[in-house]
């Protein structure tokens, strides 16, 4: 009777350590699933390229608008991106809504011919060079003579802050003279 009640004692003791073991095994698997599942549709972590500076506005620092560029013969440097945050959701005029973006650059013709004088786009992109808005921004470069300077300002009502980059098109009349068409310019970089 004694051996008979240890091995019930037993089996009941194992039964339990079974069912134990069992349930940690389904909540081990449980929480990595959920943990795998939770890394596996996180967002990319995004680089962001701008600082906000004391009076809200944030400044563009991607190292890559530091670099100097070519553009059909004319030399930008200096280029800086800004963008001003909407003072207020409630902004009736709804101006600056997504915030206004405006950049800034010296244009410098370092060539012995007159330059200019014609339309452009301005793509902002990503690091990948893919565009971060739906939008281009459209500028004028004006004629400029051999060693001349001017600044190419250009803005537009979108929060374009963290540009990597940018790209530039020159537009130009197409051939049947009643539309518009782009045509992409060489645009390099050299460290400054």
């Amino acid at each position: 009777m004694e051996n008979k009640r240890k091995l019930i004692i037993s089996g009941i003791i194992l039964a339990v350590l079974i069912i134990i073991v069992v349930a940690v095994v389904i909540i081990e698997k449980v929480d990595n699933k959920n943990n795998d599942s939770s890394t596996s549709t996180a967002p990319p972590v995004q680089i962001i390229n701008y600082r906000t500076l004391s009076d809200g506005t944030k400044l563009n620092e991607s190292p890559k608008l530091k670099v100097s560029k070519q553009f059909e013969g004319l030399d930008i440097t200096g280029i800086q991106i800004t963008c001003e945050q909407p003072t207020s959701t409630n902004d009736t005029t709804n101006s600056l809504v997504k915030g206004k973006t405006e950049m800034l650059a010296t244009l410098t013709n370092n060539t012995n011919q007159t330059l200019g004088g014609y339309d452009v786009n301005i793509t902002f992109v990503d690091e990948k060079g893919n565009s971060i808005s739906d939008f281009k921004v459209f500028a004028r470069i004006i004629e400029l003579k051999p060693g001349e300077s001017t600044q190419l300002n250009a803005s537009i009502t979108e929060n374009l802050i963290n540009a990597y980059d940018i790209k530039i098109e020159k537009v130009v009349p197409a051939s049947n003279g009643n539309t518009i068409e782009n045509v992409n310019g060489n645009v390099s970089g050299n460290v400054q």
